[in-house]
């Protein structure tokens, strides 16, 4: 290559960096932290009654364990979750309300019945029936926390940092919420992820999750998708205990 050729390549590569450079660094419009809340809560799905299926997989320190479900809430007042395993047979079945956590595992026939805050004290897990409720379909429910807000070239960021615990929430530019994470240093940490977003006349719902969760030396990624979705139509939540299972805890 002589010399005036690999002049003009050197000056088309400087160029073309620059660019990239350029549009890679160029934020999306500031946007207050008051805004990108509101408008994403204006996303979120307002509903009574939910139910679908849920199809994915569990991975508890790296043991993949296929994940089939049905699901059925009622806003602010119950979860319930049937588990199958092969052949389509009940698995395990969850009934979680406000204040109690139940499940029964029909494999080895064993049962859970206990009060939220005693289990979540027993496994250092601070989730309250609503976030979790809130978090299975994607709704943050950021008006718990002050923000400070940024972006980036493609997100809207917005976080929280409170007695060592970081959070954050991330908004893509139609204040869907993508991402949400939290850090409680040093050895908790929380990363759920949505995707896929679908509208209903009641709001938007992300078709696909993944959460990764690690305590100490424990970790467990879930990875799942909805399908067959219903919205306001009231369903049973069956749970009884079947004689004969012993406690679990």
């Amino acid at each position: 290559m002589n010399k005036a050729v690999l002049i003009v390549f050197s000056l088309f590569l400087f160029s073309a960096c620059s660019t990239l450079k350029k549009s890679s660094s160029s934020a999306l419009p500031y946007k207050s932290n008051t805004f990108l809340v509101k408008k994403s809560q204006q996303n979120n799905l307002n509903y009574q009654w939910f139910s679908a299926k849920m199809s994915g997989t569990v991975f508890v320190n790296e043991k993949a364990i296929p994940l089939n479900a049905n699901i059925r809430m009622q806003k602010d007042s119950v979860i319930w979750i049937s588990a199958t395993a092969l052949l389509g047979i009940e698995a395990v079945r969850l009934l979680i309300t406000p204040d109690s956590f139940k499940m029964i595992n029909r494999l080895n026939s064993t049962y859970i019945s206990s009060d939220i805050s005693t289990l979540s004290n027993r496994f250092g897990v601070n989730f309250s029936f609503y976030e979790l409720q809130n978090k299975l379909l994607g709704d943050l429910d950021l008006e718990q926390l002050k923000w400070k807000s940024t972006s980036d070239s493609t997100n809207y960021i917005l976080a929280n940092t409170t007695k060592g615990k970081q959070t954050q929430a991330t908004l893509n530019p139609s204040f869907f919420a993508v991402q949400w994470s939290q850090d409680q240093l040093p050895k908790n940490s929380m990363l759920l992820n949505y995707s896929n977003f679908t509208s209903f006349e009641q709001g938007s719902l992300p078709l696909k999750v993944s959460l990764n969760i690690k305590q100490e030396e424990k970790k467990m990624r879930l990875k799942y998708s909805y399908s067959k979705i219903v919205l306001d139509q009231k369903k049973k939540v069956k749970f009884t205990i079947p004689k004969g299972y012993e406690p679990a805890l």
